[in-house]
């Protein structure tokens, strides 16, 4: 089963690849002053539909990558969250931010209580939706799913 990635990048410096990273994800993107002349270039070249699976969306830079991070984080539970895509997103991957600089507690609340696990892959912290399973158990990392 393929997993539902939502990107979510809070590096006010980004210098990848925005077009091509929402050919096959949907994308949020803080709007500093550079990232927005990426962010609309990008969107200029796509012709798409909106889709919660592929795109790409952007918000107001908030002063801090944090503050813009769990911003991201209350759109996404709005967008592609399960009463709004279906699938919903399974993970959500956070470029711009440390693993370290998440409180668990704050992101859950930012995602409506969803229960999440975070861990770090390279250079993207990752947010992984906690799935509870029928009979109450929580399956936890490469056991769910």
């Amino acid at each position: 089963m393929t997993k539902e990635v939502v990107f979510a990048i809070v590096d006010p410096f980004f210098v990848g690849d925005l077009r091509k990273l929402s050919l096959s994800y949907h994308v949020w993107v803080a709007l500093t002053p550079r990232n927005k002349i990426a962010h609309d270039a990008a969107c200029a070249a796509d012709s798409r539909e909106y889709s919660p699976h592929y795109g790409l969306s952007g918000l107001d830079w908030r002063g801090d990558a944090l503050s813009t991070l769990y911003e991201i984080l209350e759109k996404i539970d709005v967008h592609h969250d399960e009463d709004s895509s279906e699938p919903p997103w399974d993970e959500i991957h956070v470029l711009g931010l440390g693993s370290y600089q998440l409180d668990t507690a704050t992101v859950e609340e930012a995602l409506s209580g969803t229960r999440v696990n975070i861990s770090r892959s390279s250079d993207v912290v990752i947010i992984q939706r906690v799935v509870p399973q029928a009979g109450g158990v929580i399956l936890k990392g490469p056991f769910a799913g």
